[in-house]
């Protein structure tokens, strides 16, 4: 249980946030390492006065999905980058997938799941299911052999130097300060 990856869609993306923290890393059992947090497509709210402690992540990698046509929390998911800039001793990583919505990123909330509803806020250009989940797949995969097997060359998915299948995406990379 030392090299544990998590991974949440929505409200579940500011939790594996909040779990792997530095402010809650002690809460985590004894005998468990958080390795790697993936956020897909993750709230962001905070203390009013801008106090971002429950969810700050600098000792573990991070990556964040979120996607052009969001209709719920839209792009909110890069300020967990924002708030890791010039403090993390990890790398942090997102990928902005173009068309991308939000509900999609969970089977249970694509249509036609009876809980699925297109949340889509450009549905002209929306990425099928199929193919958000596709690139998301993809994504997860590479992000976790990175950081859970050490395996180097899932790094050129995240840097977007290998593309995600079937989408156009932007990616975004914060460089740990020890420049590690």
């Amino acid at each position: 249980m030392y090299r544990v990856g998590t991974m949440g869609h929505s409200r579940g993306g500011k939790g594996v946030m909040w779990e792997a923290s530095d402010k809650h890393s002690s809460e985590v059992p004894d005998g468990v390492r958080i390795a790697a947090v993936l956020a897909l497509v993750p709230v962001k709210f905070d203390d009013l006065e801008g106090d971002h402690s429950d969810t700050l992540v600098t000792h573990v990698p991070v990556g964040v999905v979120t996607g052009s046509c969001d209709g719920a929390v839209h792009e909110a998911g890069q300020e967990y980058l924002d708030d890791a800039e010039w403090m993390t001793h990890e790398p942090a990583y997102s990928v902005s997938v173009q068309n991308a919505n939000h509900n999609y990123c969970n089977a249970d909330w694509t249509p036609p799941s009876p809980s699925g509803d297109d949340d889509s806020t450009c549905p002209r250009q929306e990425l099928t299911p199929d193919t958000q989940q596709g690139a998301l797949t993809a994504y997860a995969t590479a992000f976790y052999e990175r950081f859970l097997k050490d395996d180097k060359p899932s790094k050129d998915v995240l840097t977007g130097k290998q593309r995600l299948p079937g989408v156009t995406s932007k990616v975004r990379i914060v460089q740990p300060v020890n420049g590690g």
